[in-house]
């Protein structure tokens, strides 16, 4: 992020950390741009780390003999924890890239306290994930002034083949809500789990109460009367999305849009059972028991489907 003209491209370390604390949050609210955002996000984060002296040779950098002192280690930073003030396209010698300021010594340093204090914004919403280059980016972190909302991230498979990637989703039992496919990417989960991206695509997930109540105001949908998706479809055509929509039935423990015979055995195989502490589709008034009153949600369903 910076001037596309100035030596034929010059981004600032400031410019590069904040612009992703700021851009991350817009996924939330309209999550067409999220393969996009995420695409840049990543790039931005690989590039990020050449903004820093460790991770360039010295024909690369204006001042790496005063930042760190590789051969005797008597740098004013060895740890390299200050970064350039920016990063041009080219240097002397038509180098390329070439991380330096608008100064240099023995004028002054090119080195950025300023725009290095703002990494802080970049470090605080982005996580690696099991998989390489996949990224987990928080869009809460920095949506300051945001409404009461689930956890939500953001991922981006770059791969040409689909990815599956784990994620903590907690101690309660959530739904991941994905507003990009709108649809539920796993539901009654805990602890550490699974979820699958697409090739070269994005996934906005949301960590939502398992078994929520789906409504929808204008063009937002809710669950549990807490937004998770501010441009929601209004029409539903698959199953998968029947079942993140108001008309999903609760009795329908299988997925599959019908509630029958499947999913009388399901619940009879949990009959009378305990699921404090476990995410057990059976409970499906959420009260730690499987008993008559979640049967009588199945009868309510029953044979109900599309």
């Amino acid at each position: 992020t910076g001037s596309t003209t100035d030596s034929s491209g010059y981004a600032f370390s400031m410019n590069i950390f904040q612009s992703a604390s700021t851009t991350i949050p817009v996924v939330r609210y309209d999550s067409d741009y999220a393969r996009t955002i995420g695409k840049w996000m990543l790039n931005l984060a690989n590039a990020a780390r050449l903004l820093y002296p460790s991770f360039l040779d010295s024909d690369h950098q204006d001042d790496d003999a005063w930042e760190w002192a590789i051969d005797d280690g008597d740098g004013y930073d060895p740890n390299s924890c200050i970064a350039y003030e920016g990063l041009r396209r080219f240097g002397p010698s038509a180098v390329t890239p070439y991380a330096t300021g608008d100064i240099s010594l023995p004028e002054g340093l090119p080195l950025g306290l300023y725009g290095s204090s703002s990494v802080g914004y970049l470090g605080s919403i982005v996580r690696t994930t099991d998989v390489e280059k996949i990224l987990q980016w928080d869009c809460l972190k920095t949506d300051f002034y945001h409404d009461t909302a689930y956890p939500t991230y953001l991922y981006f498979n770059p791969y040409d083949t689909p990815k599956t990637v784990s994620i903590d989703a907690g101690s309660n039992c959530v739904d991941l809500y994905d507003t990009v496919s709108q649809t539920f990417l796993k539901t009654d989960t805990n602890g550490i789990t699974d979820f699958n991206i697409p090739a070269d695509s994005a996934v906005v997930i949301v960590l939502a109460p398992a078994k929520g109540t789906v409504t929808i105001e204008d063009n937002k949908k809710l669950i549990d009367g807490v937004v998770v998706d501010y441009n929601t479809n209004l029409s539903f055509t698959s199953c998968a999305e029947i079942m993140a929509s108001p008309q999903r039935f609760k009795g329908d423990l299988d997925s599959d849009c019908l509630v029958g015979m499947i999913d009388l055995q399901i619940f009879a195989d949990k009959w009378l059972s305990n699921s404090s502490g476990q995410c057990v589709n059976a409970d499906i008034d959420r009260d730690g028991n499987i008993n008559f009153d979640d049967f009588a949600i199945i009868a309510e369903d029953w044979l109900a489907g599309i």
